[in-house]
């Protein structure tokens, strides 16, 4: 079995030795340069391919070896910064190098399709890649003529683009170098493409290098290690290691796994020589008077900063005490929205606004804005009003990482959280007296409404009353003719009980305006439903509404004026009915509560909207057009006259519940007299 001679990497005349020394002293001021401006490394990370015989590859025992592993220790121990080798595929070592996790990568090849994303070094071996094809097969000469046959490749590697380029497409890729020529070995492919270092290595290991031919170079690789590019500086590091590595040592290195070599390097020219040392005194000292004007250049950019910082603290703090202003002037802005635009205004006027909270608390109002993540500080300030403390404004940020600054962001933030709880005190006691007066305002307009009532009350009470006493007298007449049905007789007794009831209105309407006193007595609540319900069946009936009653059977009677009581229901299941325009159920029901009354009227109609709720006991306060306004406050008026209370429940589009709580009267409970 015949070895293949690999070529030697290392240059055949003598005057290369010279070159090498020039060269490294070239880099070795690059590298002086480098250190000057950045701070000395530990260690760096240099990704390799573990299937690059003889540069990379694994030995029996799993452990790297190769020219590589040699070559980087030498550059360990003239640089004195650690080299952490990573084992992985080719492919995986370039998508590590570009994102970011490995300083740099070697044994890059000069033909690498995606070299535009590295920056390559000098080249240190060259090789060829070659076509490889079993001794049965001949004709093989370029990648056209392998055109019908399966070729082998590394994924990943040269050898794809190459025969693409020429036309050939039937390819086969492997992982590695020694799985393309395992395929090989093994029969799997014919023909494959490697170049000639490695294929050489390989088969001979294998005893199987006669086994297979080689076709002329397809094209000359050289070998580079590279940094990511725009790297320049892990590139100039790397490369000055590189230089003071000793050449005799180097060159043992190359020795040891390519073989020596007969040539011997010469003497350079000396005067190329005198002129790169020259060169590279007067780059040390740039590099000196440089680094002087940039320690200059750099106490002068402080005092900028500082001054800068300073100003931006002003204009910040200005625009802050705008926003608040601004935000606070209407007096009429709900306080929720003010409070809220108040806390942005206090945030944004913050040195460090993205990492603050802003948290005001007014009489149990709160409202936070911003995040602070640490929360490392908090400031509060109280908010007084008239001389009484009505809540806090609290500011919570995560400091700047520890500088001579944070005393100074501290001190901005106190002053301007003190200038704002100072405004929005002022801001609170004039939204105090603004609410007072627009109570004042509001009793006065009630007072002048009670008043106009109270007039009108008069007028109908004088035209309604008369005509009222002549229906009562025909009622009664006509209920002493022997000649009329029983039921007849029925109905004109509650038609005299309505006038009656009606008459009683009158005097609760105006009573409204002018305080009357109920006359109460034990009622029956049964008997009283049972009239309103009798007089309203009419219009339950026309708007399809059917009326549940329950727990009225068992109640004790109540204590109250039967008229008004009479009233109020008549109200309650007025409006229930008028809340059911496509019909629904009226629920009317009943239970004891202690010595109380508990009564509640609901429907299944719209329901009420909840900015509405607030104003339905207002005098003339109505949502129907040919309401009055007044059904209500009667109600109320009524019910807390007889010592009860009246509440309304609603939730939109789940319909309308009214609560009475009223008086039992079980001591005077007549048992003998039903209508009670």
């Amino acid at each position: 079995m015949k070895l293949t001679r690999l070529p030697h990497p290392s240059p055949g005349p003598r005057w290369r030795w010279a070159g090498h020394g020039l060269v490294a002293l070239a880099l070795w001021a690059a590298a002086i340069a480098y250190a000057a401006t950045a701070a000395p490394l530990k260690s760096i990370t240099v990704a390799v391919s573990d299937n690059s015989p003889p540069w990379v590859f694994r030995d029996a025992d799993g452990h790297l070896q190769g020219l590589g592993v040699d070559r980087w220790s030498l550059w360990e121990a003239a640089t004195g910064i650690k080299v952490n080798l990573r084992a992985v595929t080719y492919r995986q070592a370039k998508d590590l190098l570009l994102a970011g996790k490995v300083d740099a990568i070697d044994f890059v090849s000069n033909a690498d399709v995606e070299k535009d994303q590295l920056d390559l070094s000098d080249a240190y071996m060259p090789s060829n890649l070659v076509l490889y094809f079993h001794k049965s097969i001949s004709g093989i000469v370029d990648a056209k003529s392998t055109r019908g046959f399966l070729v082998g490749v590394r994924r990943g590697g040269v050898c794809p683009s190459e025969l693409r380029e020429g036309g050939s497409y039937n390819l086969a890729p492997y992982p590695s170098f020694v799985a393309l020529v395992d395929a090989a070995l093994d029969g799997d492919v014919k023909v494959f493409c490697l170049p000639d270092q490695q294929a050489a290595y390989l088969l001979n290991r294998a005893g199987k290098a006669a086994e297979f031919r080689r076709s002329p170079p397809l094209r000359s690789l050289t070998a580079h290690w590279a940094v990511r590019k725009g790297n320049a500086a892990m590139k100039t590091l790397i490369a000055a290691g590189f230089a003071r590595v000793d050449p005799a040592a180097r060159q043992a290195v190359f020795d040891r796994w390519l073989g020596s070599s007969v040539d011997q390097p010469p003497v350079y020219l000396r005067h190329l020589a005198e002129a790169l040392v020259v060169a590279a005194i007067t780059l040390l000292v740039l590099l000196a008077w440089l680094w002087t004007l940039r320690r200059a250049v750099k106490r002068r950019t402080a005092d900028l900063l500082a001054a800068k910082r300073d100003l931006a603290a002003r204009v910040r703090e200005q625009a802050c005490l705008h926003g608040v202003f601004k935000a606070s002037e209407d007096l009429n802005t709900p306080l929720r929205v003010m409070l809220h635009d108040v806390a942005d205004a206090l945030r944004t006027g913050l040195a460090c606004a993205d990492a603050a909270s802003v948290e005001v608390d007014w009489d149990g109002q709160h409202h936070a804005t911003g995040t602070a993540q640490n929360a490392g500080t908090r400031l509060s300030a109280p908010l007084l009003a008239e001389g009484q403390t009505h809540g806090q404004l609290t500011v919570t940020y995560d400091p700047p990482r520890a500088s001579a600054d944070d005393r100074t962001v501290h001190d901005q933030a106190r002053g301007l959280l003190d200038l704002v709880a100072q405004r929005l005190a002022t801001v609170f006691e004039r939204r105090a007296l603004q609410d007072e007066r627009r109570e004042l305002d509001r009793q006065m307009f009630q007072m002048e409404k009670l008043t106009t009532m109270g007039e009108l009350t008069m007028g109908l009470a004088h035209e309604i009353g008369n005509p009222l006493g002549g229906m009562k007298a025909v009622a009664q007449s006509l209920q002493h003719e022997a000649a009329l049905p029983d039921d007849v007789h029925e109905d004109l007794a509650r038609l005299e009980a309505e006038i009656d009831r009606l008459s009683a209105f009158l005097r609760s309407f105006h009573g409204y305006a002018a305080q009357q006193a109920p006359a109460p007595e034990a009622c029956a609540l049964e008997r009283i439903l049972d009239d309103v319900l009798f007089w309203t069946r009419r219009d339950a009936r026309s708007g399809k509404v059917r009326f549940e009653v329950a727990g009225l059977d068992t109640l004790p009677p109540l204590r109250a004026d039967r008229h008004q009581l009479k009233q109020v229901l008549l109200n309650l299941v007025m409006n229930a009915i008028h809340a059911l325009p496509e019909g629904g159920t009226v629920a009317i029901r009943a239970a004891r509560a202690g010595a109380t009354a508990r009564l509640e009227v609901a429907d299944s109609g719209a329901g009420i909207a909840p900015e509405l709720l607030t104003r339905i006991f207002e005098p003339f306060f109505t949502t129907r057009r040919d309401g009055s306004g007044l059904g209500l406050p009667i109600v109320r008026k009524i019910v807390e006259d007889h010592g009860g209370s009246v509440s309304i429940t609603s939730e939109p589009g789940r319909g309308t519940r009214v609560t009475l709580i009223w008086p039992l009267a079980i001591e005077d409970h007549d048992p003998i007299d039903p209508a009670r």
